[in-house]
């Protein structure tokens, strides 16, 4: 289906670097349609049905898209705006005809690949452009950080329109892994997917992991993977000291849109006396503070926000930290969340890990 796809934007006159806005469930289309606009040169820009009206419309204009592609049930509610809008069932229609439509695009890893929303501390989205060079210098990280084997299968249960799903699947496009698309988590159908196929890696944040070792069963099929990335957010110290006690193969991971993804890692079970460290930078990313906040600097860092002037390659995080001895990067998580209630510095973390000792409470947050 990619080529029919390619075949069809290419037909609806699209070039390269065209922004085409996908409004597609989380799932194979989605991949297949992302795939056809790199292989044209177009710019994939995938966003959740999740929006709300008013944020989608904001995104949309701000994206200023050269095609829209939706699919039938969710065409109404974008009919009205003022851009050409296809539906995915129909696409395939448009490839079809005599008329012979060559595709001349030659890669350049300059060129921006696609464009990811996400939302700062604010909850303003933002349109993160990355380019192929991007990709590229942040696969090839994860590769020597990991080492894919051919045998691997990744449980993919992130957005695809998030950094974290989207690149997952260029990994394995890259790497000849394996993946094993969940459209949305349920703790649950996860735990019975990696019970049923061959799963060896798995990509979480912090209370997905904790809702699937609280299932029967989940802690025997957490144990069998042989990598389980914890990123997206803090890991409470409880949940890395049972990780520790139970053996499971958990890598830290720091890093967000702007990076392409984690650029900081660490393998738990390797140091444990870490553990409360993010873990140290991948090759060619450097991090430093300004003001106590991290900048980040390599290949891997996107090229602009929509709108914005180009990074040449530096990202401030805002997130306060440091970096200690041995490079490795801690983050002041404890700083930048606390609340002032009653004139007293209230630090939410700390509550979390209260209430988490607490019987008969099962998850904080």
């Amino acid at each position: 289906m990619v080529a029919t796809y390619s075949k069809a934007l290419l037909k609806e006159g699209i070039q390269a670097q065209d922004r085409i806005l996908i409004y597609l469930p989380s799932g194979v289309e989605l991949v297949e349609i992302m795939l056809a606009c790199f292989e044209i040169g177009a710019v994939a820009v995938p966003i959740s049905l999740k929006l709300t009206e008013k944020e989608r419309n904001a995104i949309i204009e701000k994206i200023q898209p050269q095609l829209i592609i939706a699919n039938w049930e969710h065409k109404p509610a974008l009919i009205s705006l003022s851009f050409p809008l296809t539906p995915i069932e129909e696409l395939p229609n448009a490839s079809s005809g005599c008329s012979v439509i060559t595709n001349n695009y030659k890669k350049n890893l300059e060129d921006v690949a696609a464009i990811i929303l996400t939302s700062g501390t604010t909850g303003t989205p933002k349109a993160v452009q990355l380019s192929y060079g991007n990709f590229e210098a942040s696969c090839n990280n994860w590769n020597n950080f990991l080492q894919f084997e051919s045998a691997d299968q990744f449980l993919c249960c992130l957005p695809l329109h998030h950094i974290g799903g989207l690149a997952v699947m260029l990994r394995a496009l890259i790497f000849g892994f394996s993946v094993n698309l969940v459209s949305s988590f349920d703790a649950q159908l996860v735990l019975d997917t990696i019970i049923k196929f061959p799963v060896t890696i798995i990509s979480l944040v912090p209370t997905m992991l904790k809702r699937i070792l609280d299932l029967e069963g989940g802690l025997n099929a957490i144990k069998s993977l042989r990598w389980i990335l914890l990123g997206g957010g803090p890991s409470p110290e409880y949940l890395l000291d049972l990780c520790i006690k139970e053996k499971l193969n958990i890598v830290k991971v720091y890093g967000m849109s702007e990076t392409c993804s984690g650029t900081v890692g660490l393998k738990l079970l390797e140091e444990p006396h870490n553990k409360l460290y993010a873990g140290r930078p991948f090759p060619g990313a450097k991090l430093w503070t300004e003001n106590d906040e991290l900048h980040i600097s390599g290949p891997m860092v996107m090229q602009a926000y929509v709108g914005e002037p180009e990074t040449n390659g530096v990202h401030n995080s805002h997130d306060l930290g440091r970096v200690d001895a041995d490079n490795l990067i801690f983050l002041d998580i404890r700083r930048k969340d606390l609340i002032i209630s009653g004139g007293e510095n209230v630090n939410p973390i700390e509550v979390e890990e209260c209430l988490m000792n607490v019987e008969g409470i099962s998850d904080a947050a």
